[in-house]
């Protein structure tokens, strides 16, 4: 994906009502959680599995975890079907939060996010002047490699979904 050039990032920002600056505002997304929900999943599924996801996410609350399951035709090894499951992590327990449906698309392991809560904000904060970071979402790329995506808010209901790398620099920024 391209790299969006500083001055777009900027006008959008500016389009948004979100000024320039460096920052902190309120609380930020249990990203710490992450590998301890990831952990607590491993643990259910049998210990040391790396398991597939299409997406991992954390709120201002826990982590949702959304598990790709696959039907493998036994004579073949070919998968005949992709399944979903929501999970959620919160408050040191993990409940299944929804029925398994059929789903599609890329997915990602587990031991593939690696993500800092010490800098994974750091471009979002330098960008921007007192964000209010209400998720960072992790998912599967067709590439095989994970997407960041963080959800940024500001005080008149404008919403940013910011592109970042596992060191926070901002790749890219639409209005959400």
């Amino acid at each position: 994906m391209p790299r969006a050039p500083r001055a777009v990032v900027a006008l959008v920002l500016l389009v948004m009502g979100i000024g320039c600056g460096g920052a902190t505002s309120g609380p930020r997304p249990l990203v710490e959680e992450i590998p301890v929900a990831i952990a607590a999943m491993n643990e259910l599924f049998g210990g040391a599995v790396d398991l597939e996801y299409f997406e991992i996410s954390a709120d201002l609350t826990g982590v949702s975890l959304v598990l790709a399951e696959h039907e493998m035709s036994s004579d073949a090894g070919v998968v005949d079907a992709t399944f979903a499951t929501s999970f959620r992590w919160q408050d040191d327990s993990l409940d299944q939060v929804g029925e398994t449906v059929q789903a599609e698309g890329a997915t990602f392991l587990g031991s593939q996010v690696n993500i800092d809560p010490t800098v994974i904000f750091r471009g979002i904060e330098e960008e921007l002047n007192g964000p209010s970071i209400v998720d960072v979402a992790v998912q599967g790329a067709s590439s095989g490699d994970v997407i960041i995506d963080v959800t940024v808010e500001n005080s008149k209901g404008g919403r940013l979904l910011v592109l970042v790398d596992a060191n926070g620099r901002v790749l890219g920024v639409q209005a959400d």
